[in-house]
Parts: structure tokens; sequence; C-alpha cells
């Protein structure tokens, strides 16, 4: 598959010396959870989903329901209101997709699984027999030499994916065909997907296409990120060939460069964003003009609708994981994750032999 995101997304393998009594496979079984490789809450802060492994095997654990032993796991996401989960796993190298309790597969290969914010889509692409195909829902679309995984507004009502066709890349949005292009990544769009955004190349040139226009003027990007009306967005580039050299634009403004850097993300004018970076094997997070830090690791940032609630969560060494909320620090913690909604309430899930999620006031 061609590259989505070469961005770092900033998961951990801490060791932990902790005890998840589980039920797999009908047997009640006791985990000794060496790492933890991701912890997320839902955006309504009702429901955490954690990714760990014990001795060989990896597990996901998902509102107190764990399942596995896997040879590997990864991408866990959900809807909005935790009401849908899905991640990606293998097992004897072949690969599946669990969607709540219904599992895909086996597949030779498949791409990130995508679900709709309110949880009414949901889409993987998947190769079999050496040919791809791209799942929405019980609608399958192929056959592509290559394809990646779709992506959806928040409805689904508006859904995008890239795919190879001969030579070339395309890239279908509802239906409706874009390219030519030497490579293409999978849109993203706005909350209603009335703007949408893409990486592409073509005749040896990288480009970010955003309703219709493109952007040049480096040698690789990330599909951008947009505010909730769509009337801001922002991507992350490198003009450097070695990909050691990154950049945030935002706008007409762009910030760097920075070793590596966690994508933008807005409130819903865009007056106020957040994204990550690291300098000097260090990482900051800017909350508009201001920047925080140092740290040892960040997770994404989140920022409620009006922009006066921001947060996210950092790592130091030897202390733990921290939750920053409007000015304020709370932990250490051996784990955490955090959700503003967009009203402005803030929910922190903690792990320690168990998750625990609060609201903070």
């Amino acid at each position: 598959m061609p590259m989505s995101c070469h961005i770092k997304t900033a998961f951990f393998l801490i060791p932990l010396i902790l005890l998840s009594a589980s039920i797999l496979s009908g047997k009640q079984t006791v985990l000794n959870i060496d790492s933890i490789k991701a912890f997320i809450l839902s955006g309504d802060g009702s429901t955490a989903g954690l990714v760990f492994m014990s001795g060989e095997d990896w597990y996901v654990k998902i509102a107190g329901k764990t399942s596995g032993p896997f040879d590997s796991a990864e991408g866990l996401v959900m809807s909005y209101d935790g009401g849908v989960c899905a991640y990606n796993y293998t097992v004897k190298g072949e690969s599946y997709v669990a969607i709540n309790e219904k599992q895909y597969g086996p597949f030779e290969e498949t791409g990130p699984v995508s679900v709709s914010s309110d949880g009414s889509y949901f889409g993987f692409a998947f190769a079999t027999n050496g040919v791809y195909y791209v799942r929405i829902n019980q609608k399958l679309y192929g056959k592509f030499p290559k394809a990646e995984s779709p992506s959806f507004n928040n409805d689904g009502s508006v859904y995008g994916f890239a795919y190879q066709s001969g030579e070339k890349w395309k890239l279908t949005v509802s239906g409706k065909t874009y390219g030519d292009f030497t490579v293409a990544s999978s849109p993203s769009f706005n909350t209603d997907g009335t703007h949408f955004g893409f990486y592409y190349s073509a005749n040896g040139k990288s480009y970010v296409a955003v309703d219709g226009y493109s952007y040049t003027g480096f040698n690789l990007a990330v599909s951008p990120s947009f505010c909730t009306d769509g009337t801001v967005y922002g991507y992350v580039y490198t003009k450097s060939e070695k990909w050691d050299e990154w950049y945030v634009r935002i706008g007409e403004k762009s910030y760097g460069p920075y070793e590596n850097v966690i994508p933008p993300v807005f409130s819903k004018d865009g007056k106020v964003f957040s994204f990550a970076y690291s300098k000097g094997q260090k990482w900051y997070v800017q909350i508009g003009d201001k920047v925080y830090g140092t740290f040892d690791e960040v997770l994404p940032g989140c920022i409620s609708a009006d922009g006066t609630s921001v947060g996210f969560v950092y790592y130091r060494v030897k202390k733990g994981y921290y939750a920053y909320v409007n000015g304020k620090s709370y932990g250490p913690y051996e784990h955490a994750a955090l959700s503003i909604t967009p009203a402005g309430r803030v929910f922190l899930a903690t792990f320690y032999s168990g998750v625990f999620i609060k609201e903070l006031k």
C-alpha cells in the first residue's frame, strides 16, 4: 500500500507489572500486562479500550472484555459514543479485522479499519489471492492491484478511498473519481463532508489537494485535517528526501522544521488549534501560539467546539503519564487517555490494574 502517514502517532511500550482478570474463550484467565501499545477513550468519555502484550501474545480490552491471544494487534478505533469498536489483528500469519463481536478474515493483508463518528459506517482495505478490495459496511469495491482503507465524514454519508488502476492511482469520493496519479492517499473530510483533501504525487511532484486546489513545494505530505466547518485545515509535510525535517501548515502559515510531528486538531471554527512535535529527542505541544514542554512522549490533543477547553496527555520517564487540561496537570498515572466533548466536558481514563474513567470538573 502507498504511504498514508509516516508521521509518528505516538504509542508507548512501557513495562508494567499489572494483573488483569479477563474472560478468554470461556475461561477465567489472569494476564500479566507487560506493555501497552494503545490506550484510548471514546469521544463522549464513556468507553475505554487498550491494546496490550502479555508474554509473547497481544490482547485487546474494551469496556472490561478482553479478546485474544493474537500474534499482533493494532489500530484500535471507536465511534464517538464507544458503541462501535474495531481493530486489526493477526493470527498464524493471517490478517483479520474485528468490529464489535464480528470478525472478518482471514486475509493476506488488511489496511487500518475506519469507523464513522456516529458508528453507522465502517470500512477497510484487504487483500486475498493477491487482489485488493475495499469493504464499506456490506458493500465490496474491487478488484484492485492495490488499495487504501476508506475514510468517512461524521455520519458516513460521504466516503472516499484511494486505489490503483493499471500503473496509476485514482481516488473515489462518494462515486466521483479523481486521477490519474503516481500515488495517492485516501482523503479526509470535515464533519459534514462538504470539504475534503488528500495527498497525491504526479509528474515527479507532490501535492496536497483541498477542495480542488492543489498545494506543492514539498517532497512528501499527509492528507489534511479540518476544523468542523471545514474553513480551516492543516497538513504535515517535509521538503527533505530523507524525511528528517517536518513542517505543519495551518492556513497560510507554516511551523517547523521538526524531527517528528503529530498532525493538528481544531476547534469548531479553527481559531484554536493544537499539534505536537519533537526536537532534540524531546516532545512539545503547541496550542495556538503557546508551546508546552518538554515531554518524553505525547498523545494527540483535544479541543472543545468553542476552543475554551484544551488538553493533551504526556509522559515523563520514571514518573508516568499526565493529563494537561486548561492550565492544570493531573497525574502521574500508569497510563492515561483524555477526551473533551464538543460541549467542553472533560473525561479522563486512567489505568492501574483496571480502567477508571472520571469527569474532570
